[in-house]
């Protein structure tokens, strides 16, 4: 078994730092267009359990899957193409599963399940789910639990599924919204973007038979509510209303007797689509500013620190640009998806340093063994001094899927088990008082 080892550089004193984040273009990947522009849709990404990763984007005929970094286009899965003024697929991958949903018809039409794992070389079209309606706008897995959620072809209610067998769903609950555009799921709690209502609700759906409303948030002066991402301690939530000079807001959702509306961005071209979350940062698809990062780190502050304009000739508002960002890879890929056809990689760079007034560096060793794993593995850190360290395992959509360990440390070398966990590629994150990093983990058959 390979060893897989990384020195961690991190400073006693407090978070001292001058943020100094970067996205470097990789390459890009061109797909048709109609003469109006439309062309690509949402993006995803897939790493395979050797690590190697793929890009998976919505275009005209279907969905793309290409090879990263090379962006060798491999396979294209066809989908339907009728009934829309506009070429949009939603994806998930789940372990080695790609689900797509569409609110077109024809070619395959429906909640398709593509099987992975074989890629390179394939990703045949398993089956296509049809029961109970045929169309969606968007979808998520709780990739904790193991259930799809979703939405409904009226727009009014959310479909649950069963991934026991991931190539073989089972439909086993409903639940019934207001009205909705986006959600996300993790943890038996499901977030929903309620459109047109001007408002998001949040459901403990652990009993996917009889769904239990916590929440309902009314947005001030609202737009049109299009997505909601949490953190990832569930402590806060970023919103997004797809609505000329609707900001971006953050709320404070620890209460959810009173939530609470704590800070507001909004990039240069004044159009926000997609917001996801990762750690202390906001990943946006910000149309015509193309991608950014907001970092989160103070909720009541958010502050850019870094955009890739997808469309530099102009920054006006409009529907252009980039329509979807997925920022969840191991090696700091960055996938955007541009309306007119254009798929973008991205390489997110974090040179983060300590300012003048740090105190001088010591060292924080740690590594996962064996890596990559067929069972469990270890994650082992070494600590020059006393404080408090907390170590998360996350999927690679940056869910939780397990605290590793929280609490005081006294200087020294500790050990913890990282789990038996299904196959695929994880994150460690370990977080001191001065700062975090993040290790790649592999878990194999």
């Amino acid at each position: 078994m390979k060893r897989f080892a990384l020195l961690l550089a991190l400073f006693v004193a407090g978070p001292c730092f001058a943020q100094s984040i970067t996205l470097d273009l990789v390459g890009t990947v061109s797909f048709d267009a109609t003469q109006q522009g439309n062309g690509t849709s949402d993006v995803w990404g897939y790493v395979a359990p050797d690590g190697s990763e793929y890009a998976i984007v919505g275009v005209i005929d279907g969905t793309a899957i290409v090879s990263v970094p090379d962006l060798e286009v491999l396979h294209t899965i066809p989908g339907p193409t009728q009934n829309g003024f506009y070429y949009w697929r939603d994806m998930v991958v789940y372990g080695s599963t790609l689900y797509v949903v569409s609110e077109l018809t024809g070619t395959n039409q429906g909640f398709q399940v593509i099987d992975l794992s074989g890629l390179p070389d394939t990703a045949p079209l398993i089956t296509v789910l049809t029961d109970g309606g045929i169309t969606s706008h968007n979808m998520d897995v709780d990739a904790v639990t193991g259930y799809a959620y979703v939405l409904s072809p009226s727009a009014n209610g959310v479909r649950v599924f069963d991934l026991a067998d991931p190539l073989d769903p089972q439909e086993i609950g409903f639940v019934e919204t207001l009205s909705n555009h986006d959600i996300h799921a993790r943890g038996d709690t499901l977030y929903v973007a309620e459109g047109s209502n001007g408002t998001f609700s949040i459901w403990d759906v652990a009993d996917k038979q009889a769904p239990q409303l916590l929440a309902r948030q009314v947005v001030p002066n609202a737009g049109y509510v299009h997505n909601i991402w949490p953190s990832d301690d569930g402590d806060y939530a970023v919103t997004t209303e797809e609505t000329q000079s609707k900001t971006v807001k953050v709320w404070d959702i620890s209460d959810l007797g009173d939530i609470e509306l704590v800070g507001e961005y909004l990039g240069n071209n004044g159009l926000a689509h997609n917001a996801q979350v990762m750690g202390d940062l906001i990943v946006l698809s910000h149309y015509g500013a193309g991608v950014t990062v907001v970092d989160m780190s103070d909720p009541t502050d958010p502050v850019e620190v870094a955009e890739y304009d997808t469309t530099p000739s102009t920054d006006a508002g409009g529907f252009y640009g980039t329509w979807g960002a997925w920022p969840y890879s191991p090696n700091g890929y960055v996938y955007g998806s541009d309306f007119d056809g254009k798929l973008t990689v991205l390489q997110m760079n974090d040179n983060t340093v300590a300012n003048e007034s740090a105190a001088p560096a010591t060292e924080l060793m740690a590594e996962v063994y064996p890596n990559p794993s067929h069972a469990n593995a270890t994650l082992r850190f070494e600590l020059a001094k006393a404080g408090p360290v907390r170590a998360v395992l996350y999927d690679v959509l940056g869910r939780e899927v397990a605290v590793l360990t929280e609490g005081a440390r006294p200087a020294g070398t500790h050990t913890v088990r990282v789990g038996d966990v299904p196959p695929g590629a994880y994150l460690v994150r370990i977080e001191t008082p001065a700062g975090q990093r993040t290790l790649h983990v592999s878990r194999v058959r």
